[in-house]
């Protein structure tokens, strides 16, 4: 198994190309590429596999680019390459809506637009397979239809491609950094209605969280404002929660009559245990740092699907999550070689307590091995 990575910050497409694809096996097995949209076409389709004739191709638009270990935003956005040679591996495209997957898939690689019903796809997959589901959601557009997803020969401008990796010689091992800490205490749900949670054991929803407000320190009561999250839980537990038991989801309002809130999430099935949850950089890279220390070993290859909302505008600096993956991971392959690609998705998708969930906010990665 090999993997080679690199990018480009060309916007003439052949320029790209050759600068993206310097260095990478020309006989791959697996070609992944994420582009601008304004080199997201047919015509680079046919010259990517033109290219690597061998290769698998599939990939997606986006606002941002991962490769080589680099992170090209913005106006440095243009082309990222990923190539593996994968011997005893079958790289097989699926229908996300199949209720089976093909016997052996050890992960399947999914790919959207954001007008797609993404989360009842990641559902379906969830129900077809026990192997690990990651990928993204394009991004770079502002319409329907400004949005390209590669796959094989077709150019897709709506829906979703996935694509599964089937052999036993391949592990992938998955890894979320949702970029949260924890505030308060963890709660149990009492009443609620599908997405509206009314009564929690300690109180009224709105009441105590108002409560928990008036007891946080300065800076928490300034992320309070724009960055507070609720995290649910994902399975029983017994014991203390911590950092990574919760599924961490948006709050999107407040009934001041009823003192209830609304969060992104189903929370009316059982009485789920959840515990509010405040994002800033310093919390990022402390749940990108841990996240990253509980794998072992090395890897191969890695792809890494990235939130818009990280990246340099929330670090303040190039590169941060991929020069810290890179370090765990390739520390022998520097920049610009190392076998590191992705992009800065609209959405990010990957395993969270066994089950894969649409995400924000976070670093979602795949780390690719030999088993």
């Amino acid at each position: 198994m090999h993997w080679t990575s690199g990018a480009s910050e060309a916007k003439d497409r052949s320029a790209a190309i050759e600068e993206a694809a310097a260095g990478l096996d020309a006989d791959a097995d697996l070609l992944v590429a994420f582009a601008a949209p304004e080199l997201a076409d047919a015509e680079l389709s046919a010259a990517l596999r033109a290219r690597f004739p061998r290769a698998r191709l599939v990939g997606a638009t986006g606002a941002g680019v991962i490769g080589g270990g680099r992170e090209l935003e913005g106006e440095a956005a243009g082309l990222s390459l990923t190539a593996a040679r994968l011997p005893g591996v079958e790289l097989v495209p699926v229908d996300p809506e199949a209720p089976a997957l093909p016997s052996g898939t050890r992960g399947v690689l999914l790919l959207a637009e954001p007008y797609a019903n993404v989360p009842a796809l990641v559902a379906r997959l969830n129900g077809a397979t026990d192997a690990p589901v990651f990928g993204g959601i394009a991004s770079g557009g502002t319409q329907a239809g400004e949005f390209a997803l590669f796959e094989g020969e077709s150019v897709r401008r709506a829906g979703a491609v996935a694509l599964a990796f089937v052999g036993e010689g391949l592990r992938i091992d998955t890894l979320v950094a949702q970029g949260c800490k924890p505030i308060g205490d963890p709660m149990i749900v009492v009443d609620a209605e599908k997405n509206a949670i009314f009564r929690l054991d300690r109180g009224r929803a709105l009441d105590v969280l108002e409560e928990l407000h008036a007891d946080l320190g300065p800076d928490d009561r300034a992320l309070f404002r724009h960055a507070l999250f609720l995290g649910v839980q994902m399975r029983e537990k017994k014991g203390v929660y911590e950092r990574g038991d919760f599924l961490v989801r948006n709050l999107v309002g407040v009934d001041p009559e009823r003192r209830a809130i609304a969060v992104d999430a189903r929370v009316d099935r059982g009485h789920p245990v959840v515990q509010f949850h405040l994002r800033d950089a310093k919390t990022s890279a402390e749940d990108l740092k841990a996240r990253l220390a509980a794998h072992e070993g090395d890897a191969e290859g890695a792809l890494v699907f990235s939130c818009l909302g990280r990246g340099r505008g929330l670090y303040g600096v190039p590169d941060h999550d991929a020069d810290r993956i890179r370090a765990r991971f390739f520390a022998e392959r520097p920049k610009p070689a190392a076998p590191l690609g992705g992009f800065f998705c609209n959405g990010e998708i990957g395993p969270v307590g066994g089950r894969a969930y649409l995400h924000g906010y976070t670093a979602s990665v795949a780390l690719f091995r030999e088993a």
